[in-house]
């Protein structure tokens, strides 16, 4: 992928890796420098072998409040096994478990409420994160703690609830957080938003034994100037050669992800990953989000694009094979975790039937992806869309399945 104004985007990712380098120093223990490592370290080659052979599945959000909310700690551990043993016995070895998808918690956290999805925000007096953890990891499967960083409240939320870290930030008025579309956003350029999130992960990593990070595809959510338009302001009157907004903005996404891999380095056998959005360009103009450069500069262990397109998509340069050849291409130096839709099983998307009249869509894509183009694994959203029990569902499954668990060979 080429990279646009070269000059302006070494100068932003160089402030990206200061100002990453900062956040964790402001995250180490007194006396205690913060540890760096490259590409060519021991531990990022074993990153890269945990991370080949993945084969994932999102439990997304509302799928784990739903398994968490009105179960005693017995009730949810039968549900805890339950899952983890569908997904052994259909192939899968890796759960990419949605901790937090807004500022909010589904395990006891010193830092954030528990999410509104778990007995409408009451909690339970047990731990659902270390329980699913055990489960797993005693059946032989990984699990990847999902997070999303900047999203505070979803579309026409409640107030924030008592303990809410955003709403000190809200009551300092200077634009640490922003609204967008009735949702409300940590802004990616504030500092303080960024200790938080920075400290919610640290969190996560000292207290639960998981074997990954992961951010999926909400970045900024908007393209609007007026979104951080005070921080954009200030950081202007103080640069000597300030970037143009689009830049700025990518390299406070950059940031994030630098501290955090920078982060997960500190904790042996924890990989760093990172979901984005099907297009590169999309992510890269609309979202300020840019994977090949994080694949180039070495921040993450993996991606995950989410190709959620059939091979009869409209829009061409939308469809899987297309996708996934554009992705091997820009991130070549990155493994390559690819992203699958069995959510559309059934469904007609932009007036394409395939997914309709064909059980072998899924089939088909992670054999393009794993046995003709040496991606490092594949991954399903979601969970709940695997076992909806409708004969052609659960062909489709079957027939994935079987790819899944003779992968890799030998």
């Amino acid at each position: 992928m080429t990279l646009h104004h070269p000059r302006r985007w070494a100068v932003g990712l160089l402030a990206a890796l200061l100002a990453a380098c900062t956040a964790l120093c402001l995250l180490a223990p007194k006396g205690e420098a913060p540890k760096t490592e490259d590409a060519a370290t021991p531990t990022a080659a074993n990153a890269r072998r945990a991370v080949a052979g993945i084969k994932a599945v999102w439990l997304n959000y509302i799928e784990f409040g739903e398994l968490i909310s009105g179960k005693d700690e017995a009730a949810f551990s039968a549900a805890a096994d339950e899952v983890v043993e569908n997904l052994a016995s259909l192939g899968f070895n890796t759960l990419f478990l949605h901790v937090r998808a807004h500022w909010d918690s589904f395990y006891p956290s010193d830092l954030f409420p528990w999410a509104a999805e778990v007995n409408d925000g009451a909690g339970v007096p047990y731990d659902p994160l270390a329980i699913l953890l055990e489960k797993a990891h005693r059946r032989g499967v990984a699990l990847h703690a999902w997070v999303n960083p900047y999203r505070i409240a979803g579309d026409g939320a409640d107030p924030l609830p008592p303990g809410s870290p955003a709403a000190e930030l809200v009551n300092k008025g200077e634009n640490d957080v922003a609204a967008s579309a009735g949702g409300l956003y940590a802004n990616p350029a504030s500092p303080a938003a960024q200790r938080v999130i920075l400290n919610g992960l640290r969190e996560l990593l000292e207290r639960y034994a998981v074997d990954g990070l992961q951010f999926d595809d909400y970045f900024y959510p908007t393209t609007d100037e007026s979104f951080d338009a005070p921080l954009y302001r200030a950081y202007c009157e103080k640069a000597a050669s300030p970037l143009p907004l689009a830049d700025f903005r990518r390299a406070q996404v950059n940031t994030l992800i630098t501290a955090t891999f920078q982060l997960t380095r500190r904790t042996p056998g924890v990989v760093f990953g990172v979901s984005p959005a099907a297009s590169l360009r999309q992510g890269k103009e609309e979202l300020f989000a840019d994977p090949a450069a994080w694949a180039a500069s070495g921040v993450v262990d993996y991606l995950c694009p989410q190709l959620y397109f059939g091979f009869s998509y409209p829009q061409a340069d939308m469809r899987f094979d297309a996708l996934l050849s554009e992705w091997k291409a820009a991130c070549p130096a990155v493994p390559l975790v690819i992203g699958l839709a069995s959510y559309k099983l059934g469904e007609e998307d932009a007036g394409s039937r395939e997914w309709v009249t064909a059980t072998d869509v899924l089939e088909r894509q992670a054999a393009l992806a794993l046995q003709e183009n040496g991606a490092a694994g594949v991954a399903v959203y979601h969970y709940g869309s695997l076992l909806k029990g409708d004969e052609q569902s659960t062909r489709a499954r079957d027939r994935l399945s079987a790819i899944l668990r003779g992968w890799p060979p030998g």
